[in-house]
């Protein structure tokens, strides 16, 4: 054997070495990476703080008060480490997850029980700081692993239906409520403006005539109820003044002075009686006069 094949020879080996410790460092990082975390480095510093947020995939079933209905929760995990990597902090809180969601089962189970199915509003926000006060902690190769978990409370099916149907007729009561107080204060506001133009109209000898050119429903109105209640008080009127005329038994004479002041108190009791027949300025006053 010559000089350069026993060089070859000797080579061979020496570069069959060198690339199996090459692969046997590559094994080894890659190990190290998995279980351990990335190696620290100038071009990557691990943050002094990192959190992830994770939804737990099914949701946590327990039985209200009753043990007749259930709540479904649905679970938020939040997760903070200190001194950790990203991704070395999701691996870990995979591995952390069916724990973290027996400790908040054993959370859930034992407050459900205070609640009624329909409470489940009242439920969420107590088991939501029942949960903000104890926070999980876990720990692993010194590292720990800190678990603020977060709740959203569901109904029962079944009494989700029977409220839906509750709220809906109580929603349909009170839209009808509202409507009916909002037609009697129309009705009262156009009622007071009706009485106002009445009002007026009453102190007019022309209203019947005015209220046949511009409405027949108002004028049927001031001719069926204001034009025969005056001529029943004009009636009453004429009648009682009759009366005393004729108690007085002077008939067509001259009245004397009480019986003229006797009189004029009649009317005057009768305008009391009646305040809107005649205006106040044509009220009769006695005057210690006879009348002619």
């Amino acid at each position: 054997m010559n000089a350069p094949n026993a060089a070859a020879l000797t080579e061979t080996p020496t570069r069959g070495w060198r690339i199996l410790q090459t692969w046997l460092i590559r094994l080894w990082t890659a190990a190290r990476r998995a279980f351990v975390g990335t190696v620290p480095s100038a071009q990557e510093p691990v943050p002094e703080s990192v959190s992830q947020r994770r939804r737990l995939s099914r949701p946590i079933v327990v039985s209200a008060r009753g043990s007749v209905f259930t709540f479904e929760i649905d679970v938020l995990l939040n997760w903070r480490a200190r001194q950790l990597s990203e991704e070395l902090l999701g691996a870990w809180s995979l591995q952390f997850a069916d724990i973290a969601r027996r400790d908040v089962e054993r959370c859930c189970v034992e407050l459900a029980r205070n609640f009624h199915p329909q409470q489940a509003g009242e439920f969420e926000y107590r088991l939501n700081r029942e949960l903000s006060r104890n926070h999980r902690t876990y720990e692993r190769r010194g590292v720990a692993l800190h678990c603020r978990p977060e709740v959203r409370v569901r109904l029962d099916p079944e009494v989700r239906q029977q409220l839906r149907a509750v709220h809906l007729q109580r929603i349909q009561e009170e839209g009808e409520h509202e409507l009916r107080l909002r037609r009697a204060q129309r009705t009262d506001q156009l009622t007071q403006r009706w009485i106002a133009v009445i009002d007026r109209l009453r102190r007019s000898p022309l209203a019947h005539a005015a209220a046949h050119l511009t409405d027949k429903h108002l004028a049927e109105v001031i001719e069926h109820y204001i034009a025969a209640d005056e001529k029943s008080k004009l009636d009453l009127l004429a009648s009682r003044l009759d009366e005393v005329l004729r108690r007085s038994g002077r008939v067509g004479q001259p009245l004397e002075a009480h019986e003229a002041d006797e009189v004029i108190k009649m009317l005057n009791d009768v305008l009391t009686d009646m305040p809107d027949l005649l205006s106040a300025t044509y009220r009769p006053t006695p005057n210690g006069a006879k009348s002619q």
